[in-house]
């Protein structure tokens, strides 16, 4: 199955693709390098490491989608970038940077040129890769080493990541939303998973895909796509790992907002720079003979 950007995203609207729109129209517009990336928070990540004077704007993709009831809804990022730096290539010098999603795992994904995408499946997991929680976590919580906790965290994070990888492959439309409750995965008197929580995941996951999907057919899929071959972090998505490490850390201080805020502190322009991401923009910067990133 093809990815397209123009068919994931239904009408985009307004702030950065505003901005985009009068920077073409001026002189001073059309001298800056423009970076699109998909949130705020990529902003606070990547705004570190890109160079620090008024020739290059970073800026989110700033886009929201519109539903048939007219309620605006955040999704879809990647197809947010992709769009914004196809409609404007040709009149500005921009570029993209995105997460690499469920690329790996698509027959045909035709990324847009000038668009990056993350060495791993998101920006977070490609902070786990770097360490970065090894630089946060510095002792055992509740006598458990970062290390055990992990292993946890990943048992359950790689399953999820093989149903959303089933999810995009064969376009399920699939409302995790509404089954990936933590009562239903997470006893809170034991501070442990259910004994049943495969057994959970697999019926909300039939029950809330929009397609006919049945428990062979994903066990078909894993087998099919070799998934447990993959790194984890090509195969967890990284919101969910940080999101589930708050659950097994169970102490404030190892909250899911405080353990994003920490990662986006630690992750260093030395991590950044040992990804193929960076050799990528510094790549397209020796043919472009434009500036982006710090040296």
């Amino acid at each position: 199955m093809a990815i397209d950007a123009r068919s994931a995203v239904s009408r985009i609207d307004y702030y950065t693709q505003g901005l985009l729109e009068a920077a073409k129209n001026s002189d001073l517009g059309r001298e800056k390098t423009w970076v699109i990336v998909e949130s705020d928070d990529d902003c606070e990540v990547y705004g570190k490491f890109v160079v620090d004077d008024d020739s290059v704007k970073l800026r989110d993709s700033g886009c929201k989608e519109t539903d048939k009831a007219g309620k605006d809804r955040i999704r879809k990022g990647w197809a947010r970038v992709e769009r914004l730096v196809a409609d404007y290539c040709s009149s500005l010098t921009i570029i993209g940077i995105r997460d690499k999603d469920y690329t790996t795992f698509v027959d045909i994904c035709n990324v847009t040129p000038n668009v990056f995408v993350t060495d791993c499946r998101d920006l977070e997991m490609m902070m786990i890769q770097a360490g970065v929680l090894q630089r946060i976590v510095l002792s055992p919580v509740r006598g458990r080493d970062l290390s055990d906790i992990l292993a946890t965290v990943y048992e359950y994070t790689r399953f999820l990541g093989y149903m959303r990888i089933m999810n995009d492959v064969c376009d399920l439309s699939c409302k995790f939303h509404s089954f990936l409750k933590r009562s239903l995965l997470w006893d809170q008197t034991s501070h442990s998973y259910h004994p049943d929580w495969k057994k959970a995941l697999i019926a909300g996951f039939l029950e809330y895909s929009e397609k006919d999907v049945t428990a062979r057919q994903f066990d078909d899929f894993v087998a099919k796509y070799y998934l447990n071959t993959f790194s984890e972090y090509d195969v967890c998505r990284g919101h969910d790992v940080v999101n589930h490490l708050s659950w097994n850390m169970v102490d404030n201080k190892y909250s899911q907002r405080n353990l994003t805020k920490r990662m986006k502190e630690e992750y260093s322009l030395g991590d950044f720079q040992r990804t193929s991401l960076y050799a990528e923009l510094r790549d397209w910067e020796r043919r472009s003979g434009r500036k982006v990133v710090e040296p």
